[in-house]
């Protein structure tokens, strides 16, 4: 029997399905600093590009809703006990861990322009 096969499985930490949509917005962030939609997106044919560029909002909601998701059911498979439980309970999660996530973004984005670009003068 081979040792491998007898070690018990280590399960996937769900709280990096929590930190997959901060490091989404940081590439993000990253690439658009260092120009490089315009190198990559801007060559590719049919306006594909412009696109992508143009979807780029819409699919960072996406992951984080589905990463919410994934650690709602995988924080709530054990420990609820019927099916209607477990179904309600992600989707009451999925809720609030995206809202709270996008507005922990927010956040961060509002404090970073203020910091960039210093205090709204009246």
């Amino acid at each position: 029997m081979d040792p491998a096969e007898s070690e018990p499985k280590k399960k996937p930490n769900a709280v990096t399905w929590l930190i997959l949509p901060w490091i989404s917005v940081g590439v993000t962030i990253g690439a658009y600093a260092f120009d490089l939609p315009e190198k990559i997106l801007d060559p590719l044919p049919y306006g594909l590009g412009k696109i992508a560029e143009d979807n780029l909002p819409i699919g960072l909601v996406l992951v984080t809703i589905g990463c919410s998701t994934r650690w709602a059911y995988l924080r709530l498979k054990d420990r609820s006990s019927s099916k209607a439980s477990l179904i309600g309970g992600v989707i009451g999660l999925t809720v609030l861990l995206t809202l709270s996530q996008a507005c922990a973004m927010a956040g961060v984005a509002f404090v970073g322009c203020l910091v960039l670009f210093g205090e709204p003068r009246s």
